[in-house]
């Protein structure tokens, strides 16, 4: 997303937080000896390797526009992994 948006929409990592509501939610299941499990589900979209991500429409002329050059899909993938594992 910040390719694609020049940084107006910034990208993140997919994380999973508990709150403290949710740990209230827990003991009191746990006390109802009701059930603990949930199910949810992710969509991961990756583009063709070869693609050229650059931002879209409005973006492309934003502020921020120098931060973010024109970036094949792959070469953007393998910096993307290096910030969360040796590669």
């Amino acid at each position: 997303m910040d390719l694609m948006t020049w940084g107006v929409c910034k990208a993140s990592m997919h994380d999973v937080v508990v709150s403290t509501e949710t740990l209230r939610e827990i003991k009191l299941a746990k006390e109802q000896n009701r059930c603990l499990w949930r199910v949810s589900s992710m969509l991961f979209v990756h583009s063709a390797s070869t693609a050229i991500l650059q931002p879209l429409g409005p973006f492309q002329k934003a502020e921020l526009a120098s931060n973010y050059p024109a970036i094949c899909a792959d070469r953007y993938v393998q910096q993307e992994l290096a910030t969360i594992i040796d590669v």
